[in-house]
């Protein structure tokens, strides 16, 4: 069974290739499963902290057949026949540039003292007191309102990564502004130095292949150029800090610094079927879904890291780990809900893409399409929008999206 994700998203990947001839985003996300696919045989073949020699069908099959139906609507969105990015106000574009860029780097400013601090330290001594909730990241309590709120910008990051793709292929802006909406959409990395994370770092790359996808049909030399180069330079200081966490934290353990990387890769999979093997169906759990709405208007008093050591406990199998947005969804759902949750994705996401002109669209619905697409490329790993700060995100990127689709004057 190991073998059968890796060959079946191959094949799917092969025929998706036959039948549009095209390199777009639906082909770089089963990329990405394919290569997770790759990593989980390494896994189970050395024995790289998991042991699961016996894999079901049941929960194999699941595994490809609701990721395959969450990927198509990104096949149908055919990034590769997008010619034009068509924007109805390019003042207010500059406009929401600014305020997200100086937001995010007010934030920046606030943490920059712990960032400091946290690289004097050890890495995985970084990491034990996240664990352990000493360390400082996620203490904004007692704050005033506003900074409340400046420390929300980072969270932005897709949309601003977004807008920098946009500013340099059909914009003539300075420099030093393309530049800053770039550095802005790394902020959130650098804040995962905090926490010793790797997680947001490997998010901005894989956001950022997306979104290089989508541009590529409408590069220029010069713009691809103006892509490329700072985006590297940011990519090596990335490789680099990867590779010191990973040191720094797995290096004395018996699978090593390569075992760790190799395990963080391709456990998806392997996790995905233990946790299914496992679970057994307690409640529906909505808070996850929309976490704003769940605290400031439910009153849920809800902590993600709480519930998944009790979902651990509770079927006795270890669910603080990365099993794909479907493995989340099995928590708070059931197995059946899993299902019935990923076709309400495919629906909505067919809705929301859908357009006329294959050669045009918004930027409106290009900021959609990021909101959507995250879902899934990020989702080889775990849902993404678990946090008040994503909710915040999606409600500010949707707000912003109706805005730039309107013709609002800015004096």
């Amino acid at each position: 069974m190991i073998y059968i994700p890796f060959i079946y998203f191959v094949l799917f990947f092969l025929i998706m290739w036959r039948k549009q001839r095209s390199f777009n985003i639906g082909s770089l996300i089963v990329l990405f499963y394919i290569i997770s696919s790759f990593f989980a045989i390494l896994i189970n073949k050395f024995d790289l902290m998991f042991n699961y020699k016996e894999i079901d069908i049941v929960p194999t099959f699941l595994y490809c057949i609701l990721l395959t139906i969450s990927i198509i609507p990104f096949y149908k969105f055919r990034s590769d026949k997008i010619k034009l990015i068509t924007l109805a106000n390019k003042k207010l574009f500059i406009t929401i540039s600014w305020v997200l860029i100086i937001l995010t780097f007010i934030s920046l400013g606030i943490v920059i003292p712990n960032i400091k601090s946290t690289l004097t330290l050890n890495f995985v001594d970084v990491r034990k007191e996240f664990y352990e909730d000493t360390g400082t990241f996620y203490e904004f309590a007692g704050l005033p309102w506003y900074q409340y709120l400046i420390n929300f910008a980072p969270s932005f990051s897709p949309i601003l990564l977004l807008f920098f793709f946009y500013s340099v292929v059909y914009m003539d802006n300075k420099e030093i502004f393309n530049i800053l909406l770039l550095l802005s959409s790394v902020v959130l990395s650098l804040n995962s130095i905090l926490s010793a994370a790797r997680t947001q770092v490997i998010y901005w790359f894989m956001t950022f292949c997306a979104l290089y996808i989508c541009f590529k049909p409408q590069f220029k030399t010069k713009s691809k150029l103006k892509i490329l180069v700072p985006s590297s330079i940011i990519g090596i200081f990335g490789i680099i800090y990867i590779y010191s966490v990973s040191v720094s934290r797995f290096e004395e353990r018996e699978s090593g610094t390569a075992g760790s990387l190799v395990s963080y890769t391709g456990q998806s999979f392997l996790q995905f079927c233990s946790v299914y093997d496992h679970y057994t169906f307690d409640k529906l759990t909505f808070d996850r879904v929309f976490p704003i709405t769940s605290k400031y208007i439910l009153g849920h008093k809800f902590t993600n890291t709480q519930f998944r050591d009790q979902q651990s406990l509770r079927i006795g199998a270890n669910t603080a780990v990365f099993f794909t947005f479907l493995g989340d969804a099995m928590l708070d759902f059931g197995k059946f809900g899993m299902i019935i949750y990923v076709l309400i994705f495919y629906f909505i996401s067919i809705k929301c893409l859908k357009r006329k002109d294959y050669s045009s669209i918004s930027l409106s619905q290009m900021i959609i399409f990021v909101l959507l697409m995250r879902q899934t490329l990020l989702g080889l790993f775990a849902y993404v929008y678990t946090s008040i700060s994503t909710s915040i995100m999606v409600i500010g990127s949707l707000i912003i999206a109706l805005l730039l689709n309107k013709k609002i004057k800015i004096r």
